[in-house]
């Protein structure tokens, strides 16, 4: 493990950069005993930063978006949660990514996805787009996305990417990300190595699921060898989250295993991971210790496992996580 002396001084405004799609969840609240699904927006980067409005953390979303109604609707419920929109761009004729979710018993979920035509897919494609980024970036302190920002954008837009990431972590903003590993999403195994390994190298918090890890780096992977490949990149602080096993957090210094309660009834999984996220970063950003900021993700995960969708409504969230953590 390598050792980092310089502590993180975590701050918001956060900027989340990523997809937001339309999203169907089952939905049997009908009168009639027939599956439908609601509609709903989200997306995982986006998931965060909506959460962590919820949760009182000043934040913004980049991305792009058609000039459709669906698009309009997405902007208002941008508005109505309290997420700066002003870096949303809006592209003539295009429509957003949309995805279908279907559960298991267990609340475990699968995904259909319509979003090869996304507009969110071009972000990062021209210099122009980021010098209008650029412009508006010194005043966030934060930065968060994740490896499905990387994996829907084309290899040269990566790289203007990861360029500008660099440019901000110079600037004083703490860059953090989650591997999200998706494979259907990328090329190829070596292409997403390549691309995960290079936003890591620019990051310094990285929030990743073991699941993920494993996916990608090998069945052999476990929470330790990640521990120390993110550190070796670079990365300053860790969390490596697991479904069944403890979650490991470390900050190059000390490493410490967080058990975790299991949840007996889970409605649907989606966006638990996205709101584990939020918790964490809303913790850190309070000056809580890394214990604790596992604790309270973990609070945040278990509030969106009991509804269908990955975002579900403002005061059932709020809620039901003051009832888990309480004051932060």
């Amino acid at each position: 493990m390598v050792s980092n002396l310089n502590p993180i001084e975590w701050d918001s405004p956060v900027l989340s950069i990523g997809e937001v799609m339309i999203e169907f969840a089952p939905d049997f609240s009908g009168s009639t005993n027939r599956l439908t699904h609601s509609l709903s927006f989200a997306g995982d980067a986006f998931n965060t930063a909506v959460l962590l409005s919820r949760l009182g953390v000043e934040t913004s979303f980049y991305s792009n978006l058609g000039d459709d109604d669906k698009s309009r609707s997405i902007l208002k419920m941008m508005e109505e949660e309290g997420v700066d929109a002003s870096l949303v761009q809006l592209l003539p004729g295009r429509l957003p990514g949309l995805y279908l979710i279907k559960n298991d018993e267990n609340g475990e979920r699968s995904f259909s996805y319509w979003r090869d035509q996304s507009p969110a897919r071009e972000m990062f494609s021209s210099v122009d787009e980021i010098d209008f980024i650029s412009s508006k970036i010194a005043r966030f302190k934060s930065i968060y996305l994740t490896g499905i920002t990387l994996a829907i954008i084309g290899e040269e837009a990566r790289h203007r990417l990861v360029k500008f990431l660099v440019e901000c972590r110079e600037a004083g903003a703490i860059i953090i990300m989650d591997s999200n590993y998706r494979s259907r999403l990328w090329e190829n195994k070596q292409s997403a190595k390549n691309a995960l390994a290079a936003l890591a190298e620019v990051c310094d918090v990285s929030l990743v699921s073991l699941d993920d890890e494993k996916e990608l780096w090998g069945a052999e992977v476990n929470a330790s060898k990640v521990l120390d490949r993110y550190h070796q990149a670079g990365v300053r602080e860790v969390v490596v989250k697991s479904k069944d096993k403890p979650v490991l957090v470390s900050d190059g210094t000390f490493m410490h295993e967080v058990l975790v309660k299991p949840v007996n009834e889970v409605v649907d999984a989606t966006g638990a991971g996205d709101a584990f996220n939020a918790g964490y970063v809303l913790a850190r950003i309070k000056q809580l210790d890394l214990i604790s900021s596992v604790t309270v993700g973990c609070a945040s995960a278990r509030t969106v496992l009991g509804y269908k969708g990955a975002l579900g409504e403002r005061e059932k969230y709020w809620e039901k996580f003051r009832s888990l953590c309480g004051p932060i």
